[in-house]
């Protein structure tokens, strides 16, 4: 009895250490803020305003995301004005021809949507829905199902988890845009990378004439995809390039 109350007392301190750490992490991101016509700010480089970034990756959506999160946990109404301001920064930024889960657009579609729900932000959530509408629409067809543009800068197009379509897929099933999760896979079959026979690494499964990536910036199982049917947490907890590859064989 006695350990089991020591267990209690010391995981309710952890909890507090985190998040008073939490609070603090607010607080300086608040006053590293850029405050814009279009709402909060940061930039990718703290001091340097000519990286103001809207990614999950480079500031914007990571930061709303967290500041969200928070204020749902704390019930603090100050960081709810802080990240609501966050995600309409977030939500007015255009998608500058990168449209990936990490560097893109559909991080930046992920970030609002979140901050709409945990926030009960009905206008947000209106902004979200015309955001997932964008990143549908900028999809063409390619092979036996659809991909993203290229970068302006001509690389791409992109397939893994952080820049292309799988992370993008990732969003829209999450997102509940299942049909697009399945169009973006269609294709993943015939890139995916499978162990060398009797060892010694992967080799690629592919009848097309691109070279198959990193394992987090695109390799994949094909397992990985197996695992979207039939995961209880759904397609959105599934590794890179997962969802929709089995939806799309079965």
């Amino acid at each position: 009895m006695e350990s089991e109350i020591f267990v209690e007392s010391e995981m309710s301190d952890r909890a507090e250490r985190y998040l008073h750490a939490a609070r603090e992490t607010a607080r300086w991101l608040i006053g590293a803020a850029i405050e814009t016509p279009d709402g909060l700010g940061w930039a990718a480089v703290p001091g340097v305003p000519e990286t103001l970034d809207a990614t999950l990756y480079g500031a914007g959506a990571g930061i709303a995301l967290f500041l969200s999160d928070l204020a749902s946990a704390t019930e603090d109404a100050e960081l709810a004005v802080a990240a609501r301001n966050a995600a309409l920064f977030v939500s007015r930024t255009p998608d500058h021809g990168r449209f990936g889960l990490y560097t893109g657009y559909a991080g930046m579609v992920l970030a609002t949507h979140h901050a709409a729900t945990v926030l009960g932000d009905v206008g947000l959530r209106s902004r979200g829905a015309a955001m997932l509408d964008h990143l549908v629409d900028a999809a063409w067809p390619a092979g036996g199902g659809i991909e993203w543009p290229a970068w302006p800068g001509g690389r791409g197009p992109w397939h893994e988890l952080y820049h292309g379509a799988a992370g993008i897929a990732l969003v829209a099933a999450h997102l509940g845009r299942t049909e697009v999760a399945v169009a973006a896979g269609a294709d993943w079959w015939n890139w995916a990378w499978l162990p060398r026979p009797g060892g010694g690494g992967v080799r690629a499964r592919t009848t097309i004439s691109r070279r198959p990536t990193l394992p987090w910036h695109g390799r994949d199982r094909r397992g990985c995809g197996r695992r979207v049917a039939t995961s209880p947490s759904g397609p959105h907890r599934i590794g890179p390039r997962a969802v929709a590859a089995e939806l799309a064989l079965s």
